[in-house]
């Protein structure tokens, strides 16, 4: 099971969509569950994706806006522990910058929310791997860089503000495209650009998400590598096939003697 980090959908005021529905697609064709985590109460904005301005007006709560992306309810993130757990997921977008932390106020010397810092310690404490994309790094590299020698991409091209907090946390960035992947092995860091790359197309993102999932169950940090397919179902040998079918003729066989000796007693 895989806990994923969201606040509402759009990446203007909440987490990117086609990043967190691709992870969603990529971690599931893997057979992995998914549990979805977001804040309690409401947007402080709202922005309107066609013309990106703020409507201080609307009022949204996270967990009901998360449930268009999800298409169910998510959990609380002050219930979430990491124990549980075998990896995290945070997607870019301004939860990052809005929610998770007060970047967009503060830049640099922004904090982040007391939550998700226990969240992303506590997985870090236990080395179970995290995963993040697009502008989420930034999340890692404050709660993490001083004391870990810490090692993340924010694309080929990273923002002057990002590369500052990077550089006053001692995060060593490391320059990646769309479609490649930053392995920090030490920290058990898995990070992406995604969208924070130079204009990819949302094949590319998808591709770029699918190829860091693999690369962390590569890496073994996740424990056995699950199969493909929705149920991530075992492979059964030839004799494991056998003894299935024995076993089913035997039960098939067992259930209709009782069903005879009933009709037999009426």
């Amino acid at each position: 099971m895989v806990a994923f980090l969201i606040a509402g959908p759009g990446y203007l005021d909440g987490s990117d969509i086609v990043e967190t529905v691709s992870a969603s697609i990529a971690f599931g064709e893997k057979g992995y569950k998914i549990l979805y985590f977001t804040p309690e109460g409401n947007q402080e904005e709202t922005v309107n994706h066609v013309d990106k301005k703020a409507d201080v007006n609307e009022i949204r709560d996270f967990s009901v806006e998360a449930a268009r992306v999800i298409r169910g309810p998510s959990q609380k993130i002050a219930n979430l522990r990491a124990d549980t757990f075998k990896a995290l997921f945070i997607p870019g977008g301004a939860a990052v910058t809005k929610v998770f932390s007060n970047f967009d106020e503060s830049k640099s010397k922004f904090t982040v929310n007391e939550n998700i810092a226990k969240i992303i310690k506590e997985f870090h404490d236990i080395k179970k791997p995290i995963l993040a994309i697009d502008n989420a790094p930034l999340l890692l590299a404050k709660v993490l860089g001083k004391d870990n020698n810490l090692k993340v991409t924010l694309g080929s091209n990273i923002d002057k503000d990002y590369e500052k907090v990077l550089e006053e946390s001692g995060t060593r960035h490391q320059n990646r495209e769309h479609t490649d992947v930053c392995v920090d092995e030490d920290n058990s860091v898995f990070t992406s650009p995604a969208y924070a790359g130079r204009n990819p197309g949302v094949h590319e993102v998808h591709a770029g998400i699918k190829k860091l999932l693999d690369t962390v169950l590569d890496s073994g940090v996740m424990g056995a590598k699950r199969s493909s397919g929705a149920a991530g179902e075992k492979k059964m040998t030839q004799e494991e096939r056998l003894a299935e079918m024995k076993r089913k003729a035997v039960e098939d066989y067992e259930k209709q003697k009782a069903k005879n000796a009933a009709k037999e007693q009426k």
